[in-house]
């Protein structure tokens, strides 16, 4: 982030931002329409040109306006809150689902996994507790994702999630890292998901880990709900299953 200037750094922003709502690559015009950054459509257009330099941006035709790279997409990831705000339908959920959970920790992971597809609308990967195997849940969202820009895409993120060691290895490793970590795109190490990004979270009780959850979609990810849904509903987990097991 030191290698921008505050107004580059809030025009790189807001076109990651705009891109991921639209799908649409965005121009200088449409950054000084919608953002009170203070400066012309021209100069916007220079910093738009400058970040472009820098790998932050791609203008994908010569006529159009820029979309994020895999490093626009960390620079906005690296300066969201710590801890984003969880949309109020999204919480109510996730609120509804551990208000009565399963009594049984395996369905409880499995009812997870399906809570975090249904409510992110992206692929989940929960690992039940110590568990040497992972449930998959969401897989009709991954071979309906319009973002993927080739179709080959979806193939390939469908038939990492058939290795289950595969997987289970990756969970491992991205959990050991922070409590809740985001890979994005060509910082994947499965080269299948080269194009995708993941959001996992650790889940525990009594300062032990017990297992991880993660949801996996485009690197057109809604980065901030899916930080918070994920940590949110990692927190909750690990509370439930510390009263099944009491």
């Amino acid at each position: 982030m030191e290698t921008l200037g505050d107004r580059q750094a809030a025009v790189l922003r807001a076109v990651v931002g705009d891109f991921i709502q639209s799908g649409d690559p965005v121009g200088s015009a449409a950054v000084a329409a919608r953002h009170r950054l203070g400066v012309s459509a021209a100069t916007i257009r220079n910093d738009m040109a400058t970040l472009e330099e820098l790998g932050f941006l791609h203008q994908p035709h010569t006529s159009s306006g820029r979309i994020p790279t895999d490093r626009g997409y960390r620079f906005y990831v690296d300066a969201l809150p710590r801890r984003p705000d969880l949309p109020s339908r999204w919480r109510r959920s996730i609120d509804g689902f551990f208000g009565q959970p399963p009594p049984d920790p395996e369905e409880v992971i499995r009812g997870t996994a399906l809570l975090l597809s249904r409510v992110t609308r992206y692929g989940a990967v929960a690992q039940p507790p110590r568990s040497t195997h992972v449930i998959v849940m969401g897989t009709a969202n991954i071979a309906s994702e319009e973002t993927f820009e080739r179709r080959e895409t979806a193939q390939g993120l469908l038939e990492v999630l058939e290795e289950e060691h595969d997987v289970l290895e990756l969970l491992r490793r991205l959990v050991s890292e922070a409590e809740v970590v985001v890979r994005i795109g060509a910082e994947n190490p499965l080269s299948a998901l080269r194009e995708a990004s993941i959001v996992a979270a650790r889940y525990g009780a009594g300062g032990r880990t017990l297992g991880a959850i993660a949801v996996l979609g485009p690197t057109r990810m809604q980065y901030r709900e899916s930080i918070s849904t994920v940590r949110s509903v990692a927190e909750h987990l690990g509370r439930a299953i510390e009263r099944l097991a009491g």
